[in-house]
Protein backbone atom coordinates (compact mmCIF):
# COMPACT_ATOMS: atom_id res chain seq x y z
CA UNK A 1 0.00 0.00 0.00
CA UNK A 2 3.01 2.18 0.37
CA UNK A 3 3.57 2.52 -3.13
CA UNK A 4 -0.04 3.73 -3.76
CA UNK A 5 -0.05 6.75 -1.63
CA UNK A 6 2.59 8.87 -3.92
CA UNK A 7 -0.36 8.14 -6.61
CA UNK A 8 -3.18 9.00 -4.80
CA UNK A 9 -1.10 12.17 -4.02
CA UNK A 10 -0.55 12.89 -7.10
CA UNK A 11 -4.11 12.39 -8.77
CA UNK A 12 -5.48 14.39 -5.93
CA UNK A 13 -3.04 17.49 -6.89
CA UNK A 14 -3.96 16.52 -10.83
CA UNK A 15 -8.23 16.76 -9.64
CA UNK A 16 -7.93 19.75 -7.27
CA UNK A 17 -5.79 21.56 -10.40
CA UNK A 18 -7.97 20.86 -12.82
CA UNK A 19 -11.28 21.44 -10.76
CA UNK A 20 -11.69 25.32 -11.72
CA UNK A 21 -11.05 24.68 -15.65
CA UNK A 22 -13.88 21.92 -15.60
CA UNK A 23 -16.08 24.25 -13.80
CA UNK A 24 -15.11 26.99 -16.22
CA UNK A 25 -15.63 24.33 -19.19
CA UNK A 26 -19.10 23.30 -17.78
CA UNK A 27 -20.38 27.00 -17.60
CA UNK A 28 -19.40 27.79 -20.82
CA UNK A 29 -20.95 24.75 -22.45
CA UNK A 30 -24.13 25.27 -20.42
CA UNK A 31 -23.95 29.01 -21.99
CA UNK A 32 -23.74 27.68 -25.50
CA UNK A 33 -26.08 25.22 -24.74
CA UNK A 34 -28.70 27.87 -23.75
CA UNK A 35 -28.03 30.18 -26.76
CA UNK A 36 -28.56 27.07 -29.09
CA UNK A 37 -31.63 26.43 -27.29
CA UNK A 38 -33.32 29.71 -28.13
CA UNK A 39 -32.04 30.45 -31.79
CA UNK A 40 -32.13 26.74 -32.91
CA UNK A 41 -35.02 27.02 -35.45
CA UNK A 42 -37.33 24.29 -34.40
CA UNK A 43 -40.30 25.96 -35.86
CA UNK A 44 -39.21 26.73 -39.18
CA UNK A 45 -39.15 24.25 -41.79
CA UNK A 46 -35.53 24.31 -42.72
CA UNK A 47 -32.25 22.96 -41.97
CA UNK A 48 -30.06 24.21 -39.25
CA UNK A 49 -27.35 27.29 -40.54
CA UNK A 50 -23.40 25.95 -40.54
CA UNK A 51 -23.22 28.38 -38.10
CA UNK A 52 -25.51 26.58 -35.21
CA UNK A 53 -23.80 23.60 -35.87
CA UNK A 54 -20.76 24.71 -35.08
CA UNK A 55 -22.35 26.15 -31.64
CA UNK A 56 -23.83 22.94 -31.06
CA UNK A 57 -20.18 21.03 -31.58
CA UNK A 58 -18.40 23.93 -29.24
CA UNK A 59 -20.85 23.19 -26.36
CA UNK A 60 -19.76 19.73 -26.82
CA UNK A 61 -16.02 20.03 -27.08
CA UNK A 62 -16.00 23.00 -24.01
CA UNK A 63 -15.41 21.36 -20.87
CA UNK A 64 -12.32 19.36 -22.90
CA UNK A 65 -11.30 22.20 -23.94
CA UNK A 66 -10.90 24.21 -20.55
CA UNK A 67 -9.64 21.33 -18.93
CA UNK A 68 -6.86 21.43 -21.23
CA UNK A 69 -5.82 24.80 -20.30
CA UNK A 70 -4.40 22.76 -17.31
CA UNK A 71 -1.97 20.82 -19.30
CA UNK A 72 -0.80 23.94 -22.12
CA UNK A 73 -2.73 27.19 -22.75
CA UNK A 74 -1.34 26.66 -26.02
CA UNK A 75 -2.55 23.53 -26.77
CA UNK A 76 -5.58 24.48 -25.62
CA UNK A 77 -6.18 27.50 -27.97
CA UNK A 78 -5.03 24.94 -30.93
CA UNK A 79 -7.70 22.42 -29.82
CA UNK A 80 -10.43 24.93 -30.04
CA UNK A 81 -9.17 25.82 -33.16
CA UNK A 82 -9.36 22.66 -34.75
CA UNK A 83 -12.85 21.75 -33.22
CA UNK A 84 -14.42 24.45 -34.54
CA UNK A 85 -12.80 24.85 -38.11
CA UNK A 86 -13.77 20.84 -38.26
CA UNK A 87 -17.14 21.45 -37.31
CA UNK A 88 -17.43 24.50 -39.61
CA UNK A 89 -16.39 23.03 -42.41
CA UNK A 90 -17.68 20.06 -41.65
CA UNK A 91 -21.33 21.52 -41.58
CA UNK A 92 -20.65 23.55 -44.94
CA UNK A 93 -19.49 20.85 -46.62
CA UNK A 94 -22.17 18.11 -45.41
CA UNK A 95 -25.45 19.81 -44.31
CA UNK A 96 -26.36 21.57 -48.26
CA UNK A 97 -26.19 18.03 -49.45
CA UNK A 98 -29.25 17.45 -47.08
CA UNK A 99 -32.30 18.55 -47.89
CA UNK A 100 -32.88 21.97 -46.94
CA UNK A 101 -36.72 21.61 -46.71
CA UNK A 102 -36.53 18.80 -44.08
CA UNK A 103 -37.49 19.02 -40.54
CA UNK A 104 -34.71 19.47 -38.31
CA UNK A 105 -36.24 16.33 -36.05
CA UNK A 106 -35.88 14.41 -39.59
CA UNK A 107 -32.81 16.02 -40.47
CA UNK A 108 -30.62 15.96 -37.42
CA UNK A 109 -27.43 16.99 -38.39
CA UNK A 110 -25.47 17.83 -35.10
CA UNK A 111 -22.23 16.72 -33.95
CA UNK A 112 -21.13 13.05 -32.39
CA UNK A 113 -21.37 13.01 -29.39
CA UNK A 114 -23.90 14.42 -27.87
CA UNK A 115 -27.74 15.89 -29.06
CA UNK A 116 -28.93 19.39 -27.76
CA UNK A 117 -32.07 20.27 -27.05
CA UNK A 118 -33.87 21.56 -29.66
CA UNK A 119 -35.83 23.79 -27.68
CA UNK A 120 -39.53 24.01 -28.74
CA UNK A 121 -40.90 26.81 -26.51
CA UNK A 122 -39.10 30.28 -27.77
CA UNK A 123 -37.35 31.58 -24.97
CA UNK A 124 -37.27 35.55 -25.95
CA UNK A 125 -39.50 36.39 -23.46
CA UNK A 126 -38.27 34.62 -20.44
CA UNK A 127 -37.13 37.00 -17.25
CA UNK A 128 -33.59 37.37 -16.38
CA UNK A 129 -34.06 35.03 -13.41
CA UNK A 130 -35.46 32.56 -15.33
CA UNK A 131 -32.65 32.17 -17.84
CA UNK A 132 -30.09 32.02 -14.86
CA UNK A 133 -31.96 29.23 -13.28
CA UNK A 134 -31.81 27.56 -17.09
CA UNK A 135 -28.29 28.06 -17.52
CA UNK A 136 -27.96 26.44 -13.92
CA UNK A 137 -30.01 23.45 -14.86
CA UNK A 138 -27.83 23.72 -17.84
CA UNK A 139 -24.76 23.36 -15.98
CA UNK A 140 -26.15 20.63 -13.76
CA UNK A 141 -27.14 18.49 -16.98
CA UNK A 142 -23.26 18.68 -18.37
CA UNK A 143 -21.91 17.63 -15.01
CA UNK A 144 -24.20 14.90 -14.84
CA UNK A 145 -22.72 13.94 -18.70
CA UNK A 146 -19.13 14.62 -18.03
CA UNK A 147 -18.40 13.19 -14.52
CA UNK A 148 -19.08 9.48 -14.94
CA UNK A 149 -16.31 9.94 -18.10
CA UNK A 150 -14.08 11.78 -16.55
CA UNK A 151 -13.68 9.81 -13.46
CA UNK A 152 -13.80 6.82 -15.09
CA UNK A 153 -11.00 8.11 -17.15
CA UNK A 154 -9.49 9.15 -13.88
CA UNK A 155 -9.61 5.44 -12.07
CA UNK A 156 -8.77 3.84 -15.39
CA UNK A 157 -5.44 6.02 -15.64
CA UNK A 158 -4.66 5.37 -12.01
CA UNK A 159 -4.71 1.42 -12.26
CA UNK A 160 -3.06 1.51 -15.45
CA UNK A 161 -0.01 4.16 -13.85
CA UNK A 162 0.23 1.35 -11.14
CA UNK A 163 0.10 -1.90 -13.47
CA UNK A 164 1.70 -0.66 -16.77
CA UNK A 165 5.05 -1.25 -16.30
CA UNK A 166 7.01 2.07 -18.01
CA UNK A 167 9.03 0.02 -20.99
CA UNK A 168 5.66 -1.18 -21.87
CA UNK A 169 4.33 2.78 -22.27
CA UNK A 170 7.17 3.98 -23.49
CA UNK A 171 7.50 0.81 -26.09
CA UNK A 172 4.16 1.99 -27.84
CA UNK A 173 4.17 5.79 -27.57
CA UNK A 174 7.66 6.60 -27.39
CA UNK A 175 9.92 4.92 -29.01
CA UNK A 176 8.55 5.35 -32.52
CA UNK A 177 6.92 8.45 -33.35
CA UNK A 178 5.51 8.18 -36.09
CA UNK A 179 3.46 4.92 -34.84
CA UNK A 180 3.13 6.52 -31.52
CA UNK A 181 1.19 9.17 -33.12
CA UNK A 182 -0.70 6.87 -35.12
CA UNK A 183 -1.65 4.78 -32.18
CA UNK A 184 -2.71 8.09 -29.99
CA UNK A 185 -4.95 9.52 -32.80
CA UNK A 186 -6.88 6.72 -33.24
CA UNK A 187 -7.25 6.21 -28.86
CA UNK A 188 -8.06 10.29 -28.64
CA UNK A 189 -11.09 9.28 -31.44
CA UNK A 190 -12.34 6.88 -30.09
CA UNK A 191 -13.08 8.61 -26.95
CA UNK A 192 -16.78 9.93 -26.44
CA UNK A 193 -16.52 13.91 -27.75
CA UNK A 194 -16.36 16.71 -25.01
CA UNK A 195 -16.11 14.40 -21.38
CA UNK A 196 -12.93 15.44 -20.79
CA UNK A 197 -11.34 11.68 -20.76
CA UNK A 198 -8.28 12.83 -22.68
CA UNK A 199 -6.62 14.93 -19.85
CA UNK A 200 -6.33 12.17 -17.42
CA UNK A 201 -4.90 9.44 -20.57
CA UNK A 202 -2.88 12.11 -21.39
CA UNK A 203 -1.04 12.79 -18.27
CA UNK A 204 -0.52 8.97 -17.82
CA UNK A 205 1.28 8.94 -21.51
CA UNK A 206 3.44 11.49 -20.07
CA UNK A 207 4.28 9.45 -17.56
CA UNK A 208 4.85 6.58 -19.28
CA UNK A 209 7.64 8.00 -21.18
CA UNK A 210 5.52 8.60 -24.73
CA UNK A 211 5.96 10.66 -27.22
CA UNK A 212 4.89 14.38 -26.93
CA UNK A 213 3.72 14.78 -30.05
CA UNK A 214 1.58 11.65 -29.65
CA UNK A 215 0.10 13.03 -26.22
CA UNK A 216 -0.92 16.11 -28.48
CA UNK A 217 -2.39 14.23 -31.51
CA UNK A 218 -4.75 12.18 -28.50
CA UNK A 219 -6.07 15.07 -27.42
CA UNK A 220 -6.45 17.01 -30.93
CA UNK A 221 -8.35 13.50 -32.72
CA UNK A 222 -11.34 14.15 -29.99
CA UNK A 223 -12.40 17.13 -31.27
CA UNK A 224 -16.03 16.61 -32.71
CA UNK A 225 -17.36 16.01 -36.08
CA UNK A 226 -20.57 17.25 -37.60
CA UNK A 227 -22.26 13.62 -38.81
CA UNK A 228 -25.69 12.72 -38.54
CA UNK A 229 -26.29 11.61 -34.84
CA UNK A 230 -29.00 8.23 -35.21
CA UNK A 231 -27.26 7.20 -38.28
CA UNK A 232 -25.70 3.70 -37.83
CA UNK A 233 -23.31 4.05 -40.65
CA UNK A 234 -21.25 6.11 -41.88
CA UNK A 235 -21.37 7.24 -45.95
CA UNK A 236 -18.23 7.83 -48.14
CA UNK A 237 -17.95 11.88 -47.82
CA UNK A 238 -17.79 11.18 -44.15
CA UNK A 239 -15.73 8.85 -44.11
CA UNK A 240 -12.99 10.75 -46.17
CA UNK A 241 -14.02 14.14 -43.98
CA UNK A 242 -12.94 11.53 -40.96
CA UNK A 243 -10.23 10.54 -42.12
CA UNK A 244 -8.67 14.09 -43.34
CA UNK A 245 -9.53 15.49 -39.54
CA UNK A 246 -7.86 12.32 -38.37
CA UNK A 247 -4.78 12.89 -40.32
CA UNK A 248 -4.89 16.80 -39.40
CA UNK A 249 -4.65 16.29 -35.57
CA UNK A 250 -1.81 13.19 -36.05
CA UNK A 251 -0.36 15.77 -38.20
CA UNK A 252 -0.26 18.51 -36.11
CA UNK A 253 0.44 16.72 -32.57
CA UNK A 254 3.21 15.27 -33.92
CA UNK A 255 4.53 18.32 -35.16
CA UNK A 256 3.49 20.73 -32.48
CA UNK A 257 3.36 18.31 -29.42
CA UNK A 258 7.37 18.20 -28.84
CA UNK A 259 7.01 22.23 -28.63
CA UNK A 260 3.72 22.65 -26.51
CA UNK A 261 4.41 19.72 -24.16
Amino acid sequence: MEHLLPLFIKFRDFLVSVAPWLLLGLVAAAGLREYLRRSWPASEVQAPSPGLITIAGLSIAAPTIFTIFMLDYRLALLTAVLATASVYAGARLLVPAADRHAEIEKLNWLPSGDMPDTGEERRSGQTAWRQAVDLWHSIWDRCDDVAFWFMGACLVAAVLAIYLPFEAGQGLFGRTPWFAVLLAAAVGRLLPVGKSTELPLALLLLLKGAFPGAVAALVLAAAPVPFVHRKTSLDRRQWIFLLIQFAIAAILGGALGPALL
